[in-house]
C-alpha cells in the first residue's frame, strides 16, 4: 500500500490480483494483472506490471494516470492536447490529465524511439515525487542485485528534480521528457567501470538512489550501498552539506566515512540498503541496522532531539546525515518518511 497527500493505492498479490484505487471516496478495479511496484505522487500514480509470454517472464511495462501538467506521466509530445494552456502558459502538446490507467506513459514504453520499438524493457522500480517521476530499468543482475541498470526521469525540473543536468533559464518551465540520468565516477576508476543503481526514492522535489560501483567484470568495487542525491537542496534534504540545488547526481557521505572534496582520501565505510525521502527531509538505513536522517528538522521529523531557544523548542536543519540514536541498542529494519514525520 502506498499513499500520497490526497489518495492511496493498494496492491493485492495473486491469485485474483488487482489494483484498488481510492480517491474522493471511490474504489474500483482497474486491472486484472498483478502489479509489481506502485508509487504515488501528489496527484499522479504509476505502477509496474510483469509481462508474461508463453508462461515465461519477459520483462515489465508501466501504467499511469492522474495529473500530467508537468508531464510527470512521461507522455511523448503529440498533437493530442495541443493548444492547451494553463494560466496563460502554452503546453507542449501532451495531455494534462489522464483519467484511466494507460500504457502510453513513459513515451509509450520506449523513450528512445517514442514507441516504435518492440523490445520489452525490464523495469525494476518506480518512484514518484510531487510532480516528477523516476524509473529504474534493470539490464543485468540476479534477483534484487543489479549489475547493470539505467535510471530514467521525467516531469518538473525547476530545481533539478530530474538529475539530467543544468538547463537554460527559458527551459525551466518546460516539462522534461523521459531521459537517462548520467552518473560520474570518481577519479582513478578503471576503464569500463560504471555506476549501477540498485534502488530509487523520490521526495517532493528531490531524488535519492542507492548505487554500487561495478567493474568491467561485473564485480562490486569498494563498499556496496552508496547514496546519490539531486534536486531541491533547501533545508539540506540532499545531505550534500549544502542548501544549493543539485542538477546532477551527487554522492552523499555518512558520519563514519572518510571524505575529501578532492577525492584524495576517500573511504566508504557505511553501506546503505534503503533510503526514504520526505517533503524536505531524507533518511537512510545501513546494512548494520543503523539509521540516519538529514534535512528539515521541524516538528522533530529527524528524530535527533531538540534544544531550547528561550522557552521554545528548536529543531535544527541538518545538511549532512546524522545517526538517529535510541536510549538502548537497536537495529532498525525498515524506514519511511512522510511530509513532517518519520
Amino acid at each position: 500500500v502506498v499513499a500520497s497527500r490526497n489518495h492511496f493505492r493498494a496492491a493485492t498479490p495473486p491469485p485474483g490480483a488487482m489494483l484498488a484505487v481510492a480517491g474522493n471516496h471511490t474504489l474500483e478495479t482497474v486491472t486484472h494483472h498483478p502489479p509489481q511496484k506502485i508509487a504515488c505522487g501528489n496527484s499522479h500514480t504509476l505502477f509496474l506490471r510483469g509481462v508474461v509470454e508463453e508462461d515465461k517472464y519477459t520483462g515489465s511495462c508501466i501504467y499511469g494516470w492522474g495529473n500530467n501538467r508537468h508531464n510527470q506521466l512521461g507522455f511523448e509530445p503529440s498533437r493530442e492536447g495541443a493548444g492547451q494552456t494553463i494560466e496563460g502558459t502554452a503546453l507542449k502538446g501532451w495531455k494534462t490529465q489522464q483519467e484511466v490507467p494507460t500504457q502510453k506513459v513513459f513515451c509509450d514504453q520506449d523513450p528512445i524511439n517514442f514507441g516504435r520499438k518492440s523490445d520489452v524493457k525490464d523495469l525494476f522500480e518506480v518512484a514518484c515525487g510531487s510532480n516528477h517521476s523516476v524509473i529504474l530499468e534493470k539490464h543485468k543482475g540476479e534477483g534484487a542485485n543489479l549489475t547493470t541498470s539505467t535510471v530514467w526521469s521525467f516531469g518538473i525540473r525547476t530545481n533539478g528534480q530530474l538529475g539530467q543536468g543544468p538547463v537554460k533559464e527559458h527551459e525551466l518551465s518546460e516539462p522534461g521528457l523521459p531521459r537517462k540520468v548520467e552518473f560520474q565516477l570518481p577519479p582513478g576508476m578503471p576503464n569500463g567501470a560504471q555506476v549501477c543503481v540498485q534502488r530509487i526514492a523520490c521526495g517532493t522535489d528531490h531524488t535519492l538512489v542507492i548505487a554500487n560501483f561495478v567493474g568491467p567484470s561485473g564485480s562490486i568495487m569498494g563498499a556496496r550501498g552508496r547514496v546519490f542525491a539531486w534536486g531541491l537542496g533547501s533545508y539540506g534534504a540532499l545531505g550534500t552539506k549544502s542548501k544549493s540545488d543539485e542538477w546532477e547526481p551527487k554522492e552523499v557521505w555518512f558520519p563514519d566515512d572518510i571524505y575529501s572534496e578532492l577525492h584524495t582520501e576517500c573511504e566508504r565505510r557505511v553501506g546503505i540498503r534503503q533510503v526514504a525521502a520526505g517533503t524536505k527531509h531524507s533518511m537512510a538505513l545501513g546494512f548494520d541496522g543503523k539509521m540516519y536522517s538529514w534535512g528539515h528538522g521541524g516538528n522533530g521529523r529527524l528524530g535527533l532531539g531538540h534544544h531550547l531557544v528561550g522557552e521554545m523548542s528548536s529543531f535544527s536543519a541538518e545538511f549532512e546525515p546524522k545517526q538517529v540514536q535510541l536510549d538502548h541498542e537497536a537495529k532498525f529494519k525498515y524506514i519511511a518518511a512522510g511530509e513532517a514525520h518519520s
